[in-house]
């Protein structure tokens, strides 16, 4: 009786270690003299690309788009965006294994700045995972600096150069010198990071 089958999974460095069950080893009678035909064991590969978010990127909190390479015989995908709480992040289960019919997908809700993981799962239409994105996409959701009117500081110039080109009159006048204050503000938040 032997435990611990290992597999090479095609031409890779990776291992598949055949189980039973959630985490036991499967068992395997092995008779001297005698070929030892072993079960199926279904196999994937870890080669789908993923386009965007690019790994090691930097990227804004929102309009978050998951795009990947349409993988061969695939029917369908599954897609998560895992959270590494120790960088601040934090998990949204909405994107958490979740299936997509097309090779790509638009978070529709902002993720907390930290770090993340992408994951896409390419599988057949009989449920089999035909492969799936490498281990090592990870990406930096950034923060979104903002104005103390809650603003951001290019939304802020804009809106202050609007009030200048208009014809001066009383209610304009009264605009413009708190969207200078707001504009300055958001300008002095910023000196620490422009040195």
């Amino acid at each position: 009786m032997y435990e611990g089958l290992t597999v090479q999974v095609f031409d890779t460095p990776y291992y598949v270690f055949a189980t039973s069950g959630i985490i036991s080893a499967a068992k395997y009678n092995i008779e001297d003299g005698k070929t030892y035909f072993a079960p199926d064991t279904h196999l994937f590969k870890n080669d789908l690309k993923l386009v965007s978010p690019k790994a090691g990127s930097k990227i804004a909190a929102t309009g978050i788009e998951v795009k990947w390479d349409a993988y061969p015989d695939a029917a369908y995908y599954k897609y998560s965006i895992h959270a590494d709480s120790s960088s601040g992040a934090e998990t949204n289960f909405d994107y958490i294994n979740k299936r997509v019919d097309g090779t790509s997908v638009s978070l529709d809700k902002p993720l907390v700045p930290g770090s993340y993981t992408a994951k896409v799962e390419a599988f057949t239409a009989n449920d089999r995972r035909l492969s799936q994105t490498s281990q090592d996409m990870k990406f930096t959701v950034t923060e979104h600096r903002q104005s103390r009117q809650g603003r951001s500081i290019g939304d802020s110039l804009d809106h202050f150069f609007d009030c200048l080109i208009w014809p001066t009159n009383t209610a304009r006048e009264m605009m413009l010198w708190p969207m200078l204050n707001s504009v300055i503000s958001g300008i002095a938040a910023r000196a620490p990071t422009l040195r």
